[in-house]
């Protein structure tokens, strides 16, 4: 197990009144399904309907895109590790 700070926009902190980001788990999907569950009115914007990580939001463990990794089975080093949640940017 790890200890999984979340780093997140500050616009999510707001929205979702969130005042704890951290977490412990053994990889990054126990994660993300931590924080889906702590935070519901943020979940849709990381997981699909069906469980999958949404297209629409970047995921990094430790800076680095979970996409090159193993995605949600990305296992999690016993070190205090960050998940930067990075939501699309939209606008005109």
């Amino acid at each position: 197990m790890s200890t999984v700070n979340f780093v997140v926009p500050p616009s999510w902190k707001t929205v979702a009144n969130i005042t704890e980001l951290s977490c412990q788990a053994a990889t990054v999907g126990e994660a993300i399904t931590w924080f889906a569950e702590q935070y519901p009115t943020l979940r849709e914007r990381i997981l699909t309907t069906t469980g999958r990580l949404a297209p629409w939001t970047l995921v990094c463990l430790n800076n680095i895109d979970i996409h090159t990794l193993q995605q949600l089975d990305t296992p999690l080093t016993p070190v205090v590790v960050e998940i930067h949640l990075i939501g699309a940017l939209m606008g005109g």
